[in-house]
């Protein structure tokens, strides 16, 4: 399912890489945007500002992810 996640996010434009500790992380286009989504375990953590917000299952951060790209675009 990471895979997939990872995919789709690239597809939509976003930047995924993997930290030094092994950590998945993926990042707005846009550098001015302050959150990422970094895997934990099954899920993936929301951070905004390096503050943790919530825990989102892959098919969540997918749609967050959709969700996002639509933001950017309008």
């Amino acid at each position: 399912m990471t895979e997939t996640l990872l995919n789709q996010a690239k597809a939509l434009g976003f930047v995924c890489n993997e930290d030094n500790q092994g950590n998945l992380h993926i990042f707005p286009q846009k550098t001015t945007e302050r959150w990422k989504l970094r895997r934990v375990g099954d899920q993936w953590l929301l951070l905004v500002g390096d503050i943790p917000q919530v825990c989102l299952h892959p098919h969540e951060a997918i749609s967050f992810l959709k969700r996002r790209r639509a933001t950017l675009n309008h």
